[in-house]
């Protein structure tokens, strides 16, 4: 899923983060207008770093965070604000935000702001930043800290754990490597060089029995290029799933569970083209067979989404100003759902997780329904400015 950009003020800190968190599910928030904490929803002081609640959260939860200016600094510029972070989960059976976790900078060890996004069904990435640059921990929904293997020497990113929690997949941007780890031993390492303009492999999703990895090509400074891989660990082999090159499938999604994904082909190649001709497909991963789904001479596709049973795809058109869409499969039929941008399906195929009108909200497909989770409100440099970051879903444990 593609991120809804935001300019932050420290924007240059999370070039590779931002690249990874733009296709995994999830998906980050970036905008200048930023969003206040929903009235009604989680208050109160609590203490730098301090855990969230602990008790058990069962259930599928939406995951966002929320962060503002509580001190501005001696200099006219954003380097030395100090920024405070609040991370809430919002159950999708309906509820009030709850607090995970919540986080005030600490600019005098210029480590950077802290950030989180979503690594397996019911596992977050927390990274602190309290001790160190490279200050990981993994946490699940309702903030409880969990063991993680230590990753290789050289990685630059932080590993995606397969959903059983037995294997997880580093990356070494300068190798262009990816090695995947188990228990804490190195099991293997794959070389995927495949060109000069490829930077690195982002690690996207594991397929549900944890055997199929599937990466996508990055440059080097960021943006996508065409292209999928996979990564079987039971025949220890790499290989490309040469259609999404081919037909220069640029914004892609998958599914692993189905075996299938969609993308969007881009004129230009860049999510600021808003141009056609562009082209949306449907890919079986196992035969690599793929089918348009629809085509348009002047505007460009963008943000495919497919639906968890796999017979709806969600997309839009690019543009500042964009809706979302829905495209039956089948027939390839469309309708036009809503205004705004969808980030992602709830896991009962039932509604989109939407960033509309200046709020993130869950939109229900059939009937249309919106609900509203939070309201941005204000610029950066607004006394009253909160931002909010749309991170993802899990899924909480009950235990």
């Amino acid at each position: 899923m593609t991120p809804w950009p935001r300019h932050h003020p420290r924007a240059n800190e999370f070039i590779v983060i931002a690249v990874l968190t733009a296709l995994i599910l999830v998906v980050g928030w970036r905008a200048m207008l930023l969003l206040k904490t929903p009235a009604g929803g989680p208050s109160g002081a609590i203490a730098d770093g301090a855990r969230g609640p602990a008790a058990a959260v069962g259930g599928d939860q939406l995951v966002y965070s929320t962060y503002g200016v509580v001190d501005r600094g001696a200099k006219d510029w954003a380097n030395d604000d100090r920024l405070e972070y609040s991370y809430y989960r919002y159950p999708l059976v309906g509820g009030r935000p709850e607090l995970i976790t919540q986080v005030t900078e600490d600019n005098a060890k210029s480590f950077g702001s802290p950030w989180m996004r979503p690594l397996s069904p019911d596992t977050l990435l927390f990274m602190r930043r309290h001790s160190g640059s490279d200050d990981y921990v993994w946490i699940d929904v309702s903030g409880r800290e969990l063991p993680r293997p230590t990753p290789p020497s050289g990685s630059g990113i932080d590993g995606l754990p397969s959903p059983d929690g037995s294997r997880v997949a580093y990356v070494d941007p300068q190798k262009k490597t990816v090695t995947v780890v188990t228990s804490g031993s190195l099991l293997q390492t794959f070389d995927l060089k495949s060109g000069s303009d490829v930077g690195f492999w982002s690690p996207l999703v594991w397929s549900p029995d944890s055997r199929l990895l599937y990466l996508k090509p990055v440059f080097e400074g960021g943006g996508f290029v065409s292209g999928l891989w996979v990564i079987d660990l039971d025949q220890a082999a790499a290989s490309e799933i040469k259609v999404f090159r081919r037909l220069g499938l640029n914004d892609v999604t998958v599914d692993a569970k189905l075996g299938l994904a969609v993308g969007a082909t881009m004129s230009g190649g860049s999510e600021s083209d808003y141009s056609g001709p562009s082209k949306l497909y449907l890919v079986d991963l196992r035969t690599g067979e793929a089918r348009a789904l629809l085509s348009d001479p002047s505007l460009a596709y963008r943000d495919p989404l497919l639906s968890p049973d796999g017979l709806t795809a969600a997309f839009s058109f690019a543009g500042p100003e964009p809706d979302v869409w829905l495209a039956d499969v089948v027939s390839s039929a469309m309708r036009l759902l809503i205004s705004g941008r969808a980030l992602a399906w709830t896991p009962d195929g039932r509604a989109l997780v939407v960033s509309r009108d200046n709020e993130l909200q869950i939109v229900d497909i059939s009937p249309v329904k919106v609900t509203s989770i939070a309201r941005r409100i204000g610029k950066y440099n607004d006394p009253d400015f909160q931002g909010l970051e749309f991170i993802g879903l899990v899924k909480g444990k009950n235990q």
